[in-house]
Protein backbone atom coordinates (compact mmCIF):
# COMPACT_ATOMS: atom_id res chain seq x y z
CA UNK A 1 0.00 0.00 0.00
CA UNK A 2 0.83 3.90 -0.26
CA UNK A 3 0.53 6.13 2.49
CA UNK A 4 0.46 10.08 2.08
CA UNK A 5 -0.37 12.70 4.96
CA UNK A 6 -3.44 13.72 4.70
CA UNK A 7 -3.01 17.36 4.26
CA UNK A 8 -0.97 16.67 1.49
CA UNK A 9 -1.62 17.10 -2.65
CA UNK A 10 -0.30 13.88 -4.22
CA UNK A 11 0.12 15.88 -7.32
CA UNK A 12 2.92 18.31 -5.69
CA UNK A 13 6.42 18.30 -6.05
CA UNK A 14 6.66 18.26 -2.33
CA UNK A 15 6.18 16.48 0.74
CA UNK A 16 6.70 13.13 1.57
CA UNK A 17 5.38 9.62 0.66
CA UNK A 18 5.45 6.01 2.23
CA UNK A 19 5.36 2.26 0.13
CA UNK A 20 4.32 -0.04 2.87
CA UNK A 21 4.72 -3.97 1.84
CA UNK A 22 5.26 -7.25 3.19
CA UNK A 23 8.46 -9.65 1.70
CA UNK A 24 7.96 -13.43 2.85
CA UNK A 25 12.06 -13.60 3.29
CA UNK A 26 11.49 -16.34 5.97
CA UNK A 27 13.55 -15.76 9.28
CA UNK A 28 16.76 -12.98 9.34
CA UNK A 29 18.56 -13.45 12.12
CA UNK A 30 20.29 -10.23 13.99
CA UNK A 31 23.09 -12.16 15.26
CA UNK A 32 25.50 -9.55 13.36
CA UNK A 33 23.71 -6.10 15.24
CA UNK A 34 26.13 -5.27 16.91
CA UNK A 35 29.08 -5.95 14.11
CA UNK A 36 28.06 -4.44 11.33
CA UNK A 37 30.25 -2.07 9.81
CA UNK A 38 28.09 0.34 8.65
CA UNK A 39 30.26 2.79 6.98
CA UNK A 40 31.90 0.40 4.99
CA UNK A 41 28.17 -0.66 3.80
CA UNK A 42 27.66 3.15 2.77
CA UNK A 43 31.21 3.02 0.59
CA UNK A 44 29.83 -0.04 -0.96
CA UNK A 45 26.67 1.24 -1.91
CA UNK A 46 28.41 4.07 -3.61
CA UNK A 47 30.20 2.60 -5.59
CA UNK A 48 27.14 0.22 -6.75
CA UNK A 49 25.11 3.56 -7.66
CA UNK A 50 28.04 5.15 -9.35
CA UNK A 51 28.57 2.46 -11.68
CA UNK A 52 24.60 1.89 -12.04
CA UNK A 53 24.33 5.81 -13.13
CA UNK A 54 25.61 4.50 -16.86
CA UNK A 55 22.76 2.81 -17.35
CA UNK A 56 20.31 5.09 -15.32
CA UNK A 57 21.43 8.10 -18.03
CA UNK A 58 20.87 5.58 -20.63
CA UNK A 59 17.63 5.37 -19.71
CA UNK A 60 16.57 9.15 -19.53
CA UNK A 61 17.33 9.54 -15.82
CA UNK A 62 19.32 11.80 -13.95
CA UNK A 63 22.22 10.37 -12.51
CA UNK A 64 21.90 9.53 -8.77
CA UNK A 65 24.31 10.39 -5.81
CA UNK A 66 24.29 9.38 -2.26
CA UNK A 67 25.80 11.64 0.15
CA UNK A 68 25.89 10.04 2.96
CA UNK A 69 23.35 8.86 5.85
CA UNK A 70 20.64 11.42 6.73
CA UNK A 71 20.38 8.80 9.79
CA UNK A 72 22.78 5.92 10.38
CA UNK A 73 21.24 2.83 10.87
CA UNK A 74 20.56 1.83 13.83
CA UNK A 75 19.08 -1.72 15.54
CA UNK A 76 15.98 -1.54 17.95
CA UNK A 77 16.96 -4.49 19.78
CA UNK A 78 13.36 -4.75 21.88
CA UNK A 79 11.27 -4.14 19.37
CA UNK A 80 13.28 -5.41 16.29
CA UNK A 81 13.27 -2.70 14.05
CA UNK A 82 15.99 -1.18 11.82
CA UNK A 83 15.65 2.37 10.79
CA UNK A 84 18.08 3.95 8.68
CA UNK A 85 18.02 6.96 6.21
CA UNK A 86 20.04 8.04 2.68
CA UNK A 87 21.01 11.47 1.97
CA UNK A 88 20.24 11.68 -2.03
CA UNK A 89 20.61 14.26 -4.94
CA UNK A 90 21.48 14.34 -8.84
CA UNK A 91 24.34 16.32 -7.98
CA UNK A 92 27.58 15.34 -6.15
CA UNK A 93 27.24 19.30 -4.58
CA UNK A 94 23.92 19.08 -2.70
CA UNK A 95 23.82 23.22 -2.37
CA UNK A 96 23.50 22.79 -6.48
CA UNK A 97 20.26 20.73 -6.59
CA UNK A 98 17.72 19.61 -4.22
CA UNK A 99 18.75 16.98 -1.92
CA UNK A 100 15.88 14.21 -0.93
CA UNK A 101 16.05 11.35 1.47
CA UNK A 102 15.29 8.12 1.72
CA UNK A 103 14.26 6.91 4.77
CA UNK A 104 13.72 3.12 5.36
CA UNK A 105 11.81 1.06 8.27
CA UNK A 106 12.36 -2.61 8.28
CA UNK A 107 9.92 -4.47 10.99
CA UNK A 108 11.22 -7.90 11.54
CA UNK A 109 8.42 -10.95 11.54
CA UNK A 110 9.10 -14.91 12.28
CA UNK A 111 8.89 -15.46 8.28
CA UNK A 112 9.48 -11.83 7.05
CA UNK A 113 9.48 -9.01 6.87
CA UNK A 114 7.60 -5.67 7.29
CA UNK A 115 9.12 -2.87 4.95
CA UNK A 116 7.97 0.92 5.21
CA UNK A 117 10.04 2.93 2.33
CA UNK A 118 9.90 6.98 2.84
CA UNK A 119 11.25 9.27 0.32
CA UNK A 120 10.38 13.07 0.98
CA UNK A 121 12.85 16.05 0.55
CA UNK A 122 15.55 16.69 3.10
CA UNK A 123 14.00 19.32 4.91
CA UNK A 124 10.96 17.07 5.52
CA UNK A 125 13.23 14.49 7.51
CA UNK A 126 12.36 15.65 10.71
CA UNK A 127 8.72 15.47 10.12
CA UNK A 128 9.31 12.04 8.93
CA UNK A 129 11.18 10.69 11.86
CA UNK A 130 8.24 12.23 14.33
CA UNK A 131 5.87 10.11 11.52
CA UNK A 132 7.60 6.63 12.14
CA UNK A 133 5.55 5.49 15.22
CA UNK A 134 2.15 6.28 13.09
CA UNK A 135 3.79 4.76 10.20
CA UNK A 136 4.67 1.08 12.52
CA UNK A 137 1.01 0.97 13.74
CA UNK A 138 -0.53 0.73 10.14
CA UNK A 139 0.52 -2.91 10.73
CA UNK A 140 1.64 -5.65 13.25
CA UNK A 141 2.64 -9.22 13.83
CA UNK A 142 -0.50 -11.32 14.73
CA UNK A 143 0.86 -13.68 18.30
CA UNK A 144 2.75 -17.02 16.55
CA UNK A 145 4.46 -14.31 13.72
CA UNK A 146 6.10 -12.02 15.91
CA UNK A 147 9.94 -12.04 15.42
CA UNK A 148 9.99 -13.43 19.00
CA UNK A 149 8.08 -16.66 17.98
CA UNK A 150 10.67 -17.89 15.97
CA UNK A 151 11.63 -21.67 16.39
CA UNK A 152 14.63 -23.75 16.00
CA UNK A 153 13.10 -25.34 13.28
CA UNK A 154 11.46 -22.43 11.22
CA UNK A 155 13.53 -21.52 7.46
CA UNK A 156 16.20 -19.32 7.82
CA UNK A 157 16.75 -16.30 5.70
CA UNK A 158 19.93 -16.71 3.66
CA UNK A 159 20.96 -13.33 4.59
CA UNK A 160 21.89 -11.00 7.61
CA UNK A 161 20.67 -7.73 8.91
CA UNK A 162 23.54 -6.17 7.21
CA UNK A 163 22.58 -7.37 3.46
CA UNK A 164 19.09 -6.16 4.73
CA UNK A 165 20.46 -2.73 4.87
CA UNK A 166 22.91 -2.94 2.16
CA UNK A 167 19.68 -3.92 -0.34
CA UNK A 168 17.90 -1.29 0.85
CA UNK A 169 18.12 0.24 -2.76
CA UNK A 170 17.38 4.01 -3.35
CA UNK A 171 13.74 4.76 -4.06
CA UNK A 172 14.42 7.92 -5.62
CA UNK A 173 13.08 8.15 -9.09
CA UNK A 174 13.39 10.59 -11.50
CA UNK A 175 12.30 13.43 -10.13
CA UNK A 176 12.61 13.86 -6.46
CA UNK A 177 9.78 14.25 -4.13
CA UNK A 178 6.16 13.00 -3.84
CA UNK A 179 5.96 12.59 -7.10
CA UNK A 180 8.59 10.22 -7.52
CA UNK A 181 7.44 7.99 -4.95
CA UNK A 182 4.13 7.83 -6.91
CA UNK A 183 5.86 7.36 -10.28
CA UNK A 184 7.25 4.20 -8.57
CA UNK A 185 4.02 3.01 -6.95
CA UNK A 186 2.25 2.71 -10.27
CA UNK A 187 5.08 1.17 -11.90
CA UNK A 188 4.70 -1.65 -9.05
CA UNK A 189 0.88 -1.97 -9.18
CA UNK A 190 -0.32 -0.18 -12.67
CA UNK A 191 -1.86 -3.57 -13.34
CA UNK A 192 -3.84 -4.08 -10.30
CA UNK A 193 -4.58 -0.25 -10.73
CA UNK A 194 -6.20 -1.04 -13.93
CA UNK A 195 -8.19 -4.27 -12.87
CA UNK A 196 -9.69 -2.30 -10.22
CA UNK A 197 -10.48 1.00 -12.17
CA UNK A 198 -12.29 -1.47 -14.81
CA UNK A 199 -13.94 -2.86 -12.56
CA UNK A 200 -15.08 0.23 -10.72
CA UNK A 201 -16.07 1.36 -14.07
CA UNK A 202 -17.93 -1.31 -15.34
CA UNK A 203 -20.06 -1.09 -12.49
CA UNK A 204 -20.71 2.06 -13.14
CA UNK A 205 -21.70 1.33 -16.66
CA UNK A 206 -24.00 -1.10 -14.92
CA UNK A 207 -25.77 0.81 -13.03
CA UNK A 208 -26.40 3.68 -15.81
CA UNK A 209 -27.75 1.07 -18.05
Amino acid sequence: GMLVPADLSPLEDSGWGAELSFEDDAYISDDDAKTIDYNKILLDMKQQISANNIERQHQGYDPLYLLGWAETPHYDQSSHIIYWAKRLSNSPDPTTHDESVNYFIRNLGRNGVFNINIIADGKDLPTVKKSAPDLLKVASFTEGNRYEDHHFWDTTSSYSLAALVAGGAAVTAKKAGLIGLIIIFLKKFFVVILAAVGGLWKAISGKKK
